[in-house]
C-alpha cells in the first residue's frame, strides 16, 4: 500500500507549481525511502523514473538526513494534530 500512496503523492506533487511547492519530499516515503526507491525504480513508467531522480536529488541535497518513517510521522502527527 506505501508505495502506491508514494505513486499517488507524486503525481500529487507533480499537478502544479504551488503542488510541488507545498508537499514535502518525505510524504512521498511513507513506506520508508529506500523501499518507496526499489517500488518506484520497478514500474516501467516516466512519473516513477522521475520521482526516482527527484528522491535521489532530494537526499544529496540533505533533505533526508536523519530521516525516518516513525520519526516524520511523529512530527506531522504533531504539527497537524491528527489522532
Amino acid at each position: 500500500m506505501g508505495w502506491f500512496c508514494s505513486w499517488t503523492r507524486t503525481t500529487t506533487k507533480t499537478a502544479s507549481f504551488d503542488a510541488f511547492c507545498s508537499i514535502d519530499v518525505q510524504l512521498l516515503c511513507g513506506a520508508g525511502l529506500e523501499e518507496t526507491r526499489t517500488r518506484l525504480a520497478a514500474q516501467q513508467n516516466e512519473i516513477a523514473t522521475d520521482a526516482v531522480d527527484y528522491l535521489a536529488e532530494c537526499q544529496a541535497a540533505g533533505d533526508f538526513s536523519d530521516f525516518s518513517v516513525e520519526t516524520w510521522s511523529g512530527a506531522c502527527h504533531d504539527y497537524y494534530r491528527w489522532s
